[in-house]
């Protein structure tokens, strides 16, 4: 089983997942299942379930050069996305579902179909995802994102078979003006150097003012 966690702030998207694979002949541990890419210049988050071999792939999938813009972003992803589930050649490869944060956006969707949403939960497993999202719910909303995100991962480690740690945390955050690519951006170069007193006709420059009476004689 599988649970990754989405939560957006306005300062970016933080992700939680726990890195646990139970096979038929054992247990491996350590397994990431969260990856880390470059879209428009900017870091995007990929969460997936359903599949490793989901990972691997989105790790070398070709993500063509796209402007900055978020409904573009996504609808490239999520064609790449879906690409890699088909490739897969699993009669459920729609079941196979992906978490995408990207600057303050976050999607949760399988196939084509991508929702932008404040937080979510995915997973292979009904049960520990369910309870998992719920845990992300009852928390207090000005907790910081990591303490949430942590009371969840609480609530699944060792409770739910298939389900166990250690659990990684990955973030993102908005980009520097200067980093995103395909928007234009005017920047703030600072206060402008003062222009010159305009001359006189002819060219001549303004006499210099009468010096005050009392002022002294040097």
């Amino acid at each position: 089983m599988t649970v990754v966690i989405g939560v957006r702030t306005e300062k970016g998207v933080t992700m939680m997942a726990d890195t646990t694979v139970y096979s038929t002949e054992r247990i491996i541990r350590g397994v990431p299942k969260i990856i880390r890419r470059q879209v428009a210049g900017c870091d995007m988050l990929i969460g997936f379930a359903g599949s490793c071999t989901l990972g691997w792939l989105a790790r070398r999938v070709e993500i063509p050069d796209i402007d900055y813009d978020p409904q573009t972003v996504i609808d490239v992803v999520a064609e790449c996305m879906t690409d890699i589930a088909v490739e897969l050649e699993e009669d459920d490869y729609r079941d196979r579902m992906w978490l995408i944060g990207w600057e303050n956006h976050l999607w949760v969707g399988s196939s084509m179909d991508f929702v932008p949403v404040e937080h979510a939960a995915i997973g292979a497993g009904g049960h520990p995802t369910l309870a998992a999202y719920l845990a992300i719910t009852k928390c207090h909303p000005r907790w910081p994102v990591e303490r949430r995100l942590r009371a969840a991962a609480d609530t699944v480690d060792g409770v739910f078979s298939g389900v166990g740690g250690p659990f990684i945390f990955e973030t993102v955050r908005v980009c520097d003006d200067t980093q995103r690519v395909g928007q234009v951006v005017e920047l703030d170069r600072g206060r402008r150097p003062r222009e010159p007193p305009p001359r006189p006709p002819g060219g001549a420059h303004p006499p210099p003012p009468a010096a005050h009476p009392l002022a002294p004689q040097w």
